[in-house]
């Protein structure tokens, strides 16, 4: 629904026929814009808790708004100019660079915060989030006349903005299901307030092999990706960009 690096919602169809059908928890550690959930039907989930998580404030601070009728409202009435999303951009990034040379990502709990992030997502550059380049608004048009259909999911949304170990700490059982959806082999500089690095997969396969509950984990091919999941079933489809392969914990 909301345009962003990696969003599931084009290969929903692939990765839905491997999801359980209405388990009492689904968690997905790291949640992006929440892609394949927008694509459910919630009348066959309708026992089901939805923990959505993500390293990057900006993103659960906007998913806490989009409760809201208000900031909703809000959204609807805004049009975004050029200068709109200028405005929006030099909100969120602290032009003044720190000593890293990195830019400061500005984060708050509020109304303005979340709009902002929400314009530069859907009227800027997806591939390079924090670039001050104007896409148009059109994305952000299309959005606002989507929004009503998706009210009741926004409600069934519960947020956090922990690391993904804690998620899946916090969450796990047999009557989990965790959608994982990381930052993909030499793709992990594309992500703001993310700390999931090269060494982190190593990490995360050791993570998802003691899970109690059903998992899944999405991935473009890479090297050792056979030999890390070589007891697992690995699947595959051909998608806009790459080929995507899905290594099933279910």
């Amino acid at each position: 629904m909301i345009p962003y690096l990696g969003n599931k919602s084009q290969l929903s169809d692939f990765l839905k026929q491997y999801v359980p059908k209405n388990p009492k928890i689904w968690v997905e550690p790291f949640g992006g814009v929440f892609g394949l959930f927008f694509t459910l039907d919630l009348k066959e989930y309708q026992d089901t808790q939805f923990i959505y998580n993500d390293i990057n404030p900006l993103n659960c601070v906007l998913f806490e708004n989009l409760k809201k009728k208000e900031f909703l409202d809000k959204v609807k009435s805004t049009n975004v100019t050029k200068e709109i999303f200028l405005d929006a951009y030099n909100s969120i990034v602290n032009q003044e660079e720190n000593k890293k040379g990195k830019k400061v990502i500005n984060v708050s709990n509020s109304e303005q915060r979340a709009l902002a992030w929400l314009i530069i997502l859907c009227c800027g550059d997806s591939k390079e989030l924090m670039t001050k380049e104007f896409k148009g608004n059109s994305a952000f048009e299309i959005l606002k006349y989507k929004l009503p259909r998706y009210i009741d999911y926004f409600k069934r949304i519960q947020v956090s903005n922990i690391d993904y170990k804690e998620v899946l700490k916090q969450h796990d059982s047999e009557d989990t299901f965790f959608y994982l959806d990381p930052p993909y082999v030499g793709f992990e500089d594309y992500y703001i307030n993310s700390k999931f690095k090269g060494e982190s997969h190593n990490e995360l396969s050791k993570e998802v092999k003691d899970l109690k509950g059903k998992w899944l984990l999405s991935y473009y091919k890479f090297d050792k990706l056979e030999e890390m999941y070589s007891n697992y079933k690995i699947v595959s489809q051909r998608g806009t960009v790459s080929e995507e392969f899905l290594i099933l914990g279910v």
